[in-house]
C-alpha cells in the first residue's frame, strides 16, 4: 500500500479522502486482495468508479484522447465516499492500467467480461493436456541418466549426456510424434523437463562405475551385478554410519583427510569432523612428490597435535586409494604414531566404499578451488598460501607449508618393521591390502596391526610383528625422506623458464622470476 494524497486540492473539490484513516485503508487494501480473483477485483473497481462524460475541454486539440471523467469512491461503514484517483490507486496499490482496463470490460449493462486467461474446462482439452504430459515424460525416460552418486545424499538430481539439451530433446520428440498427434510448445516441454530434477552437465566428482552401470544397465545387467551392488550398497551406508557414531562421541577425535588434485601444487587436508578443525598441509614440487610417505607425514602430523591436546581415541576416514592411503606405510605410520604418543592409546583408519570416498574434507577443495578463482592472478606458490587460510573466513583453515625436510620416510621404517613382509595374518590367511576396509592399531598391542576385510563384520584379522620385541618397536624411528629438495626434469624446467622470457613474458616481476630461476633440476 502507497502513501495517501495530500488532501488540500481534495478538500477544494469536495473529495473526503482525508476522512479515511490508515487503519481504513489497510483494511481495504487486505480485503481486495483476500479476494484472490482478479473477476471480483475488476468488480469491486467498477463498483467503486463512477464513470461520466468530461464537463470541459482542457487540450486544444479538435480530438482529445480523454472522452470521460472518472470519479472515484470508497465505502467506510456503508457509506460510499468520494476520493481522488490517486488515494484510490495508492490504497489498493493498483497502475492506472488496472482501472481502466477493468473499465473497458464492462458491458453496456454492467457485467464484467470474464477473464479468459487459462482455466480451460474442456474435458476433451483436459484429457489432451494429460495425453501430451504423458508423452513427453514417457520421452525423457528413455534416456538413460545417473545418479549424483559421489555428491551429497540428499541430493536426488540425475544427470543427462552433457551432449544434449532440452532443445534438442523436444525436436526428437517433436519428430517422433505422428501427424495426427497433438504437438507440444517448447515451452510445454521445458515444464516437464524442469520437474523431472534432471540436468546435463555431469557432477564436477567422480562416477560410481558399478553404481552407473547397475543404475543404466538393462535388466539381464542388473541381475548380473544385483549381489555385487548390494554388498557395494552396504558397505558404503556401514562406512557412513560408522562415522556419524563416531562423530557423536565426544571421547575422540573423528577426521578425514584427502589429496587435493586441482591444484598446482599438492594440498593435503585433515578435516576435524567434530569442531570442523581443519588442517591444510601444503608444499611445493619442489619441496617434494605425492606419494604415501608425504600423505603418511601430513597424518603423524595431525594426530601429534591432537596426541598433545590428551586425546585418547582417533577415527580416521579416508578414500581407499592404495597409491597413498591403503597400504602397509600407512599402517606403519600409525603404529609408530600410537608407540610413541603420550596420550594416544587407539587408532582406526577407516576407508570408504570405492567411488564413495566423498567427505567433509571435499568442502575444504571446494571453498579453495573457489577462493582460488576468485583470487586474480597467482604466479608463484607462497601467493597461495594466504588464499588457502582465508578460504573459509568465519572459521579459517590452519595452512601449514611444508619443507623438503619435514617429509619422514615411512617407506623405510616400514621395511625395518618388517611390515613389508608380512604376508599371512596369525592364521595363515593371506593378506591383500587393498581388500582392507579398516586398520587398527593399539598401545597395549605394540606388535599387532589389526585389519577388517568389511565395515559389516565386526571381527579383526591380526597382523603379528613378533620378531621384533616391543623394545625394538620403541627405539625404531624414521628417517628423513629428502636430503635435498625435489629435483624436476629439465624438460619441465625449461619450460617453467620460457614463461619468463620474451616480449610479453606471462611472468613479469623480477622477484617472481627468481623464483623459478631458482627450482632444483
Amino acid at each position: 500500500m502507497r502513501l495517501r494524497c495530500k488532501g488540500d486540492t481534495c478538500k477544494k473539490l469536495g473529495r473526503l479522502c482525508s476522512t479515511i484513516e490508515d487503519s481504513q485503508r489497510c483494511q481495504i487494501f487486505n480485503s481486495y486482495y483476500a479476494v484472490g480473483d482478479i473477476n471480483r477485483q475488476r468488480e469491486f473497481i467498477i463498483y467503486h468508479t463512477d464513470v461520466r462524460d468530461t464537463k470541459q475541454k482542457t487540450s486544444k486539440s479538435e480530438v482529445s484522447r480523454r472522452q470521460n471523467t472518472v470519479r472515484y469512491f470508497f465505502t467506510i461503514n456503508n457509506v460510499r465516499i468520494p476520493v481522488c484517483k490517486t488515494f484510490f490507486i495508492n490504497t489498493l496499490d493498483i497502475s492506472d492500467r488496472v482501472v481502466r482496463t477493468a473499465l473497458e470490460k464492462t458491458s453496456t449493462l454492467g457485467l464484467v467480461d470474464l477473464d479468459k486467461r487459462g482455466g480451460r474446462k474442456s474435458e476433451a482439452i483436459m484429457a489432451r493436456d494429460i495425453q501430451i504430459r504423458y508423452d513427453i515424460e514417457k520421452h525423457i525416460d528413455r534416456f538413460p541418466r545417473m545418479e549424483s552418486h559421489y555428491c551429497r545424499a540428499s541430493s536426488s538430481r540425475e544427470y543427462l549426456h552433457p551432449d544434449l539439451s532440452v532443445s534438442k530433446m523436444y525436436f526428437l520428440h517433436f519428430q517422433s510424434l505422428p501427424e495426427n498427434c497433438p504437438k507440444p510448445s517448447l515451452s510445454t516441454y521445458q515444464r516437464v523437463f524442469k520437474s523431472k530434477n534432471l540436468s546435463f552437465h555431469n557432477p564436477k566428482k567422480d562416477q560410481c562405475s558399478l553404481c552407473v552401470m547397475y543404475k543404466t544397465g538393462d535388466s539381464s545387467v542388473k541381475a548380473k551385478l544385483e549381489e555385487k551392488f548390494n554388498k557395494h550398497t552396504a558397505e558404503k551406508n556401514a562406512a557412513r554410519q560408522l562415522k556419524e557414531k563416531a562423530d557423536e562421541d565426544n571421547k575422540l577425535i573423528c577426521a578425514s583427510f584427502d589429496l587435493q588434485q586441482v591444484i598446482y601444487l599438492p594440498c593435503s587436508t585433515f578435516y576435524d569432523i567434530s569442531n570442523k578443525d581443519c588442517f591444510c598441509y601444503t608444499w611445493s614440487e619442489a619441496e617434494s612428490k605425492r606419494g604415501s610417505s608425504e600423505i603418511a607425514t601430513c597424518v603423524y602430523n595431525a594426530l601429534q597435535f591432537y596426541d598433545s591436546k590428551g586425546i585418547k581415541v582417533a577415527s580416521l576416514y579416508s578414500d581407499g586409494c592404495s597409491g597413498q592411503n591403503k597400504n602397509n606405510i600407512m599402517a606403519t605410520m600409525l603404529l609408530y604414531t600410537v608407540l610413541h604418543s603420550t596420550n594416544l592409546d587407539e587408532i582406526s583408519l577407516k576407508f570408504f566404499e570405492t567411488s564413495h570416498g566423498q567427505n567433509e574434507g571435499d568442502s575444504v577443495h571446494s571453498c579453495i578451488s573457489y577462493a582460488i578463482k576468485h583470487s586474480g592472478n597467482l604466479f608463484i606458490p607462497s601467493q597461495l598460501y594466504p588464499v588457502f587460510k582465508l578460504a573459509r573466513r568465519k572459521h579459517p583453515y590452519n595452512v601449514c607449508l611444508l619443507q623438503y625436510n619435514d617429509f619422514l620416510d615411512f617407506k623405510t621404517l616400514a621395511k625395518e618393521l618388517r611390515v613389508l613382509t608380512v604376508r599371512k595374518t596369525e592364521t595363515g590367511d593371506p593378506v591383500k591390502w587393498t581388500e582392507i576396509m579398516e586398520l587398527k592399531v593399539l598401545k597395549n598391542h605394540p606388535q599387532q596391526i589389526f585389519f577388517k576385510t568389511s565395515h559389516l563384520s565386526n571381527d579383526f584379522k591380526v597382523l603379528s610383528l613378533k620378531r621384533l620385541g616391543t623394545s625394538e618397536l620403541r627405539k625404531v624411528v624414521p628417517n628423513r625422506l629428502n636430503t635435498q629438495p625435489n629435483k624436476m626434469s629439465e624438460e619441465k624446467y625449461s619450460d617453467l623458464q620460457s614463461m619468463c622470457v620474451g616480449e610479453t613474458p606471462v611472468i613479469r616481476l623480477e622477484e617472481h622470476k627468481k623464483f623459478y630461476r631458482s627450482l632444483p633440476h
